[in-house]
């Protein structure tokens, strides 16, 4: 805006002071109504990150439970080997 016109007359001073501070309030809105809708947008996008975070921890622990299950079953299969190879040495050395 303008600077303050040279004060010929009180009244032309106080006409621009309301208008600025006029000026000054309406910009003061538009940033308030622009700060609570970045706000919003911020929140959307923070919960779609945490649910986008859940979906990728639980498809990792589904894939880490998975690995677990198949290492216990390879387990499993080396000590029923193990068991059959000592049993068949055994038998082997009578």
């Amino acid at each position: 805006m303008s600077p303050p016109p040279v004060p010929e007359a009180l009244s032309e001073r106080a006409e621009w002071l309301v208008a600025r501070v006029r000026e000054l309030r309406e910009r003061a809105d538009r940033a308030s109504a622009d700060h609570a809708e970045l706000a919003g947008a911020l929140a959307v996008d923070r919960q779609r990150l945490a649910d986008e975070v859940g979906r990728l921890e639980a498809g990792l622990r589904s894939k880490l439970s998975d690995l677990a299950g198949g290492g216990l079953r390879l387990q499993t299969w080396g000590v029923i080997f193990l068991i059959l190879g000592t049993t068949l040495t055994i038998l082997g050395a009578l």
